[in-house]
């Protein structure tokens, strides 16, 4: 009954809301729940002894879009998905890194203890935090940006 009772709010929410939040968080719920449960819910509205809309339900078992998938990422998860969120996640948080990146002559590189101090468009200005110097990368050039321990 706890289970319903909150499916049943989440989906009069999606209704009223502008938001594809209820629907993300019905879906994450209905999809923990053991196959048993799910047909007995079911089971239960076409019976006419829960009312509520089958469709919802059924519409549960449906797949996320990837845009949904990424709707309750952590921002670490998010970053790790590509450089331009790893650069940005480093930066926002003013986290010390480790940078690696192509060398002009294209040969991989490491930079560790750097803070971005501007992240621009096309470029990022880093400060190596135990010399104190200024380094300039293309974004092209950088392959990851993680947080150092």
């Amino acid at each position: 009954m706890q289970v319903i009772s909150l499916l049943e709010s989440l989906r009069h929410y999606q209704q009223i809301s502008q938001s594809d939040v209820p629907r993300i968080t019905a879906h994450q719920i209905w999809q923990n729940l053991s196959s048993y449960a799910k047909t007995t819910i079911k089971k239960r509205i076409r019976d006419g002894i829960y009312d509520s809309e089958l469709t919802w339900y059924e519409n549960l078992d449906r797949p996320l879009s990837a845009r949904e998938q990424d709707a309750f990422l952590t921002e670490s998860a998010i970053a790790a998905r590509n450089v331009q969120d790893q650069l940005i996640k480093c930066f926002k948080n003013g986290e010390t890194s480790i940078i690696r990146y192509y060398d002009e002559n294209k040969v991989e590189q490491i930079l560790a203890s750097v803070q971005i101090r501007y992240l621009q468009r096309e470029t990022v200005s880093l400060k190596n935090m135990a010399t104190g110097q200024m380094i300039e990368l293309d974004n092209w050039q950088i392959i990851s940006c993680t947080q150092q321990s």
